[in-house]
């Protein structure tokens, strides 16, 4: 891709050397936004040329996991059909054949193990959660009556 590039801020950082380029990485992390300001890191060899596109797709198509795993899923179809014996594989084929069903298997345990550690995490936040409020109920019954009366309204909507 042959695109002029500029800073994303327009010139804002032209007369700061070193701090003109803008690197793109394709993820989202807003819990270290500020740390590039005050712990400047230098990267080297970026493609930031394709910046915008990826931009866009990441906006448009959704994250590189969330494409990744719809290529995964697409691809364990059409190996299940593979290894009913329709086709033959050679050795190397076989071997790669292995090697992406061990991918599908450790992206699909990474999800879940992920997904359980969120469980957990909100059900400790939960746990927490009502330990205070068992306090509030001792040392402000009003207070808490308020927040039991939400937490049926709330309750009602969550069953549905």
């Amino acid at each position: 891709m042959n695109r002029p590039y500029s800073p994303p801020f327009g010139s804002a950082f032209t007369s700061f050397p070193g701090l003109e380029d803008f690197i793109y990485f394709p993820w989202t992390d807003w819990h270290n936004f500020w740390r590039q300001w005050f712990c400047p890191q230098f990267n080297f060899g970026c493609n930031v040329d394709d910046r915008d596109v990826e931009h866009h797709v990441l906006d448009t198509v959704g994250s590189y996991g969330s494409q990744l795993n719809k290529i995964i899923d697409a691809l364990s179809v059409v190996v299940s059909h593979m290894q009913s014996g329709e086709l033959k594989l050679t050795a190397p084929e076989n071997e790669d054949l292995k090697r992406f069903e061990i991918l599908a298997k450790a992206a699909s345990k990474a999800s879940t193990v992920f997904e359980d550690r969120q469980a957990d995490a909100t059900v400790a936040k939960f746990r927490a959660m009502a330990h205070e409020l068992k306090k509030m109920k001792d040392r402000n019954p009003g207070s808490f009556a308020k927040i039991q009366t939400l937490f049926h309204e709330i309750q009602g909507t969550i069953g549905r």
